[in-house]
This record gives structure tokens, sequence and C-alpha cells, in this order.
């Protein structure tokens, strides 16, 4: 037995008051009487009953002795084992996913969930251990095995809905890991039901129950949203999104889309009752910034109205075509709005030290390669040690590497050479165009330098002729300047647990802090900027996040999304989607426990009561 206020037993320090009035004796007053005949009868009454008198003082005291003592182990709360008491491991597990954002009256599903889980730990038994787990992304143990019914209740308080799905899958394989317990298990699923079915084989002596929370169910929202700038051309971006009507009748939604907020586009979707529409257009933006789409319709969850991204800001590029004169090479360049074009001759290249992002040589190489990023067109450098070899006859094309961001949107099969040169590729060069076994097109990539070199001559061939040579141009040098991630917006999902060294691609400046663009400052989250793995915070809420730099500007960084076509069906399930064979379940239900203080507050009342009823009656003194 153990005690949760020992300090309660400073009480029993009242037994020597009470023992200490009932130990003093009453002095007798001297009164002058005619005669002693009256009061010698009086005496030898007296006599005859002072062993019952001393009987019933002693019973008193001790019935006072007795409420006292229970008093004071009332308020030191006595915490008894559970062995012998029947007690029972408790495992409460909360949806925390976004579904449960859906408000029902005046109360979201989250507080309805929060309020059902305080019924479950306050009728805990005495001796049952509870722990009460958020189902997120991952399970969070917001409060491990306890038999405090305190701690498990203010743990309730940081359930936190993430706008994100949650994975049962991971919260159920938890329960086959607890430790084991001769005591039975009981497990109670508090959600809505809204999430995909799971598989689970439950161990032995656990029982369940699902406490099914939700009323609501037709809802419309975006289920899918992707943004994807182009790659010729980054001010223009296509925009694909997904909406889902929910409901049982078919509705006409309005959507709009903003860049920065600004209105850009707007527009009315036709959604057939319980079917999925989805829409593809195209906009454009100088600046990038946050994109965000915006589907009119009110419904109970207005958190899937909305889908939010990132268009990173289309950055220029430094190019320095060293060329003795190449009309169609210089148009391709100059037809990019993006490219700030130096046209440098071999004389010059050769006298002075370029920086330039990109060099673009023209039928001639120098000896040495520069140490940037190149584009080489029917030569290359000598120190390659990779001369041009005999012409190639007939020169086709037969294939290409189709998955590589280089040939993004070329079809190469119409092109028609008229020469070509074989290639013997150094080492690190692959190809990705050829002819048969002849690299026409290869690329070298060492770290963070990309060489691509081009074995003809652009001028013999169609290609110069073909949207395809601009759109050429376009993708190398984007590739060079950005990676294979050039073009890929900034969305991530809910749940994501980021830190400092997270948030480096996103700007050149440190970030400082960081917060919702919708939030207000002061809830900025400051950053540890001395250590690159400290951690900083779990993303929860969707919307767009901005950090503020060292330089004390405000760059958006990211956005999250609901976007899940689970989370915005949010009619509530009946049952748990569980796969395989039944989950046992509960059949004695949950018992209403007490602690003993309770108990020993009405006992040390009843026994007050009882002294009290017998004083009167002159039973006790």
């Amino acid at each position: 037995m153990t005690f949760a206020q020992p300090l309660g037993f400073w009480l029993l320090a009242l037994f020597l008051p009470v023992v200490l009035l009932y130990l003093l004796k009453q002095r007798r007053r001297r009164v002058q009487v005619s005669t002693m005949m009256f009061w010698e009868g009086l005496l030898k009454d007296e006599h005859r009953v002072a062993s019952f008198t001393r009987l019933r003082r002693w019973l008193s005291l001790l019935l006072q002795l007795l409420v006292i003592g229970l008093l004071a182990f009332a308020v030191a709360r006595p915490l008894l084992s559970g062995a012998g008491f029947g007690a029972r491991r408790v495992v409460v597990l909360i949806d925390a996913s976004a579904s449960m954002a859906v408000w029902e009256g005046t109360e979201s599903r989250r507080d309805r969930a929060i309020a059902a889980a305080r019924d479950l730990v306050a009728g805990a038994g005495q001796g049952d251990s509870i722990m009460i787990v958020a189902v997120e992304a991952q399970p969070n143990v917001i409060a491990p095995f306890t038999e405090s019914r305190r701690e498990a209740l203010e743990s309730l308080d940081r359930v936190r809905v993430v706008h994100g799905p949650a994975d049962f899958q991971r919260a159920f394989d938890l329960l086959s890991h607890l430790p084991s317990d001769d005591r039975p298990t009981r497990v109670f699923v508090v959600s809505d039901g809204a999430f995909s079915p799971i598989a689970f084989s439950p161990p032995g002596g656990m029982t369940f129950d699902f406490i099914g929370i939700g009323d609501a169910t037709a809802n419309v929202g975006i289920t899918a949203f992707a943004l994807r700038p182009l790659p010729s051309s980054p001010r223009d971006f296509d925009v694909m999104m997904e909406v889902l009507n929910a409901t049982d009748a078919p509705i006409r939604a309005p959507y709009e889309v903003r860049a920065n907020g600004t209105l850009i586009d707007a527009g009315e979707l036709d959604v057939p009752a319980q079917e999925t529409v989805t829409k593809r257009f195209r906009q454009a933006s100088d600046e990038g910034g946050i994109i965000e789409v915006f589907v009119d319709h009110k419904d109970a969850f207005p958190l899937d109205n909305r889908a939010y991204a990132v268009l990173p800001e289309p950055q220029r590029i430094r190019v320095g075509l060293v060329t003795e004169g190449n009309a169609f090479v210089e148009s391709a360049l100059l037809t990019d709005d993006l490219v700030d074009l130096d046209i440098i001759s071999p004389a010059d290249y050769q006298a002075a030290q370029i920086e330039k992002d990109v060099l673009v040589f023209d039928r001639w190489a120098p000896e040495t390669a520069p140490t940037g990023d190149a584009i080489y067109f029917g030569v290359w450098p000598k120190e390659w040690n990779a001369p041009p070899g005999e012409a190639l006859a007939d020169p086709v094309i037969s294939d290409w590497d189709r998955e590589h961001p280089i040939n993004r949107g070329i079809q190469w099969a119409s092109l028609s050479l008229r020469e070509a040169t074989k290639f013997a590729a150094p080492e690190g060069f692959s190809p990705l165009v050829r002819c048969f076994d002849d690299p026409l097109i290869a690329i070298r990539e060492q770290g963070e330098v990309q060489t691509v070199a081009v074995a003809f001559d652009p001028a013999a061939s169609d290609f110069p002729l073909r949207v395809a040579f601009p759109l050429f141009t376009a993708n190398v040098l984007r590739y060079m300047r950005n990676g294979e991630g050039a073009g890929d917006v900034r969305t991530i999902p809910a749940g994501t647990v980021l830190g400092a060294e997270d948030l480096v691609p996103y700007s050149e400046d440190a970030i400082v802090s960081v917060r919702q663009h919708d939030a207000a400052p002061e809830v900025a989250l400051p950053i540890d900027t001395n250590g690159a793995d400290q951690f900083l915070f779990p993303v929860r809420d969707a919307g767009v996040y901005l950090g503020s730099t060292s330089t004390g500007t405000d760059v958006p960084l990211f956005a999250v999304n609901v976007c899940n076509s689970t989370e915005s069906r949010i009619a509530p399930s009946a049952t748990l989607p569980v796969t395989g064979d039944a989950l046992p379940a509960m059949t004695d239900g949950f018992r209403a426990g007490a602690e003993p203080w309770t108990l020993l507050a009405a006992a040390a009342f009843a026994l007050l009561c009882g002294e009290w009823i017998l004083f009167h009656r002159r039973w006790v003194e």
C-alpha cells in the first residue's frame, strides 16, 4: 500500500488534545448545606454507576479517535496494489486524424473524443493501469501506464488533431508489443472509424470496445492537389486538383485560385454525388510564392476546402555562350526570359576569367575544362582524352533515357541528323540519347558539377528548327541550376518532424523562426542555429509556413495539406474497420471505480453522526 498524500497523517496529531480533554477532571464547587442526609443517598447511587459512566466516556473517546483516524487515512489517499482487486490494464486509443476536426454543433469530434476518454479514465477501478495513446501518423504515447487517474486526465489536454491521416495499423501493432502482464488488457478505441481497414490479430487476454464519435456525413473537399512548374518556363505552372462530393446529391462548387493573395483564376465544378472530379489548368506567376486553391462549399469539415503550395521563385541563370557565331544557339538561349546571356568569342574567353552559372561552348572548346557547369556542342576539351572518332554513317536516334529530366517533353525519334561523330565517352559519362551503341548526347555529374556533351553540330540537323531545341536547352540549364529537384513545389505531409537542417534548402539566409502565414508573429517557433541537428517541431496544421531569416525578411518555406480521400469521407463507421478474426469484445462493462479515501471519509462521517446520536441519547458522554 502506498499513499498519494502522506502529509495527511499529521491529522493524527489531533489525538493528543482529544485525549487530554477526556483526562481533565472537572473541579467541584464547595457549597454549604444545612444537612448531609440527602447527599449521602446520592453518593451511594454515584458509586454504583461509576463503572458504567467510565465505560461510556471511554466509548465516546474511542469513537472520536476512530473518526480522526479515518479522516487522516482519507486525506493521505491510500493506493492499494492491484493484486487481489481484479485490476486491469486499460489502453485508450484516441483518433487524432484530420477528420476529428469536423465540427458538429458547438464542439468538434476531438472535443467529444476527449470527453469520452475522460469518462473512461474516471471509471477506472482501483489498481488499474491506464495508458493514453493519440493515434497520429505515428502512435503518440502521451501517458504511459500509470495508476494515477489525475496524470491520465491531465495528459488528455495534450491530444491535438493532426491535419493528416492517422496510422491505426501502427497503433494496433503497438498493442502486440506491450510488455507481458498477468492482468487482462482492455482496449478502448475512441474514433469516428474514418480510416482505412487494418489487419490485426489480438494477443490473448486483450478485449476491445469501440466508442464511435461523430454524426455528420456530408462533405465536399479537395482530395488531391498538385502543382508543377513547366521546365521550359518556370513562370508557368500546371495545377491539378481532385474534388470529392461525399453527399447524396450532385453539386456545383465554385473554386478560386490565388497567387500571393491575388485572384488569378475562378470557375465552377459540377461534381456528381459520391464521386470525384479532376480539374487541370495552367497559370503563371512572375514571383512564385504561395498558391492557394479554395472550393466554396459550406460543410462540417472546412479544413479540406483549401489546398496550398509554395512555388519557388523563378531564378535567373547567368549563361556565357562561347562561339564564333551561331544564330540558332543564340536564339534558343535568348527565347528563355530567365537567361542572362553573354556572348563571348573564343579569344575573349582565353583572355579573361569568366564567372557564369553555365558555360555553353559552340563548336569550340578550351583544352582544359572549366570547373563549373558546361555544355559542349560538337567538340569537347582535349584533357578528356576522348577525341572525336570517325563520322557515324546515316546517324539515327535509336533510344533515349525517357526518365531523365533533361529529356522531359522531348520526342527525339523524329529528329533528322545529317552527320554526327563517334564520341569515345570518358569515365563518368552516361548516355542521354543514343545511336544504337554510340552516345549522341551524354552527361557527367561530379558532385554539384554537371557536364553535357552533344556529339553533333545542331546546325547539321533540323534540331534548331524544332520546338525541341529551346526546350532541350531550357531543360539542361534548369537541371544544372537546380538538379533533379528542379520544378518541385514545397509540400510536406502533416505529422512531419522538422529539424533546423531541414530548412536549409528553402533559403540562402539562415532561418531563425517559423510560423504559419495566418498566425500571429508571437507564436513563432525559434530555431537553435548553433546546432543543425537540434529538434525543431512537428508540423501538425494545414497551411503555409513562413520562415523569418537572419536579415529580418519572411520567406514561404513549405505547405501542408489534408488532401486525403479517406479523411474527407467524414461519415462515421459503426464498427472498427479491422480485417481478419473478429476482435474479442468486452462483455462485463466498465466498472466505476472509487478510491478508498472516499469510503474512509464516508465511514468517518457515519461514525461522527452515530456518536452525535448516541450522545443525545446519553449512551456516550
